[in-house]
């Protein structure tokens, strides 16, 4: 005679009552042998970072680069642009950006901001970015500027605005411009 561990069922009702408690109780089963644990192990000496530097941190820097392509590409300038080109197959204005000018008076690095601004307009896939001068649609002239301002209880912060001119490379003068700013630390 063979013994069971569980009854055999009768009904089709029964049948799977059985087979979910029978599933229940190998899960059961599986879940409670588990892995062994890990020894504790000794709590990592805490590293003290240095201070940050003064002037706007690199995630303000990537704050104002997402700022300025977006309100760049805002406004409707590209499709004038694309009415009046002469090329009726240009898609993108081709754009050189040069240096950012730092009027903050903090001496910070104008290149990086350049970098990271021509980084996000490539991704935008709104704009051709070139490295060179010649044969570009429009030069792009952009200036950083700092106010220092007080907060309501007397904190002071910084607000940073860049400017980024997108100048005609044939006359030198401004064909469409646009500007971001956001608050930094002090």
């Amino acid at each position: 005679m063979k013994t069971s561990i569980m009854p055999r069922p009768r009904s089709p009702i029964q049948a799977r009552v059985v087979l979910c408690s029978g599933l229940l109780s190998l899960l059961a089963g599986c879940t409670s042998g588990g892995t062994p644990q890990k020894p504790a192990s000794a709590p990592a000496a805490t590293h003290v970072s240095p201070p940050p530097p003064s002037g706007p941190t690199r995630t303000d820097f990537k704050i104002i680069s997402k700022r300025l392509v977006k309100r760049c590409i805002a406004g409707g300038w590209i499709n004038r642009w694309r009415a009046s080109n002469p090329d009726v197959n240009a898609a993108k204005p081709k754009i050189f950006l040069s240096p950012f000018e730092d009027a903050t008076g903090l001496d910070l690095d104008p290149e990086y901001l350049r970098s990271t601004l021509e980084q996000r307009m490539r991704r935008t896939q709104a704009f051709e970015m070139v490295s060179e001068r010649s044969g570009c649609d429009f030069i792009g002239r952009g200036k950083l500027h700092r106010l220092a301002e007080r907060g309501p209880k007397g904190e002071r912060f910084s607000v940073y605005t860049a400017t980024l001119a997108l100048l005609d490379p044939n006359t030198e003068k401004v064909a469409y411009s646009c500007e971001a700013t956001v608050r930094g630390e002090m």
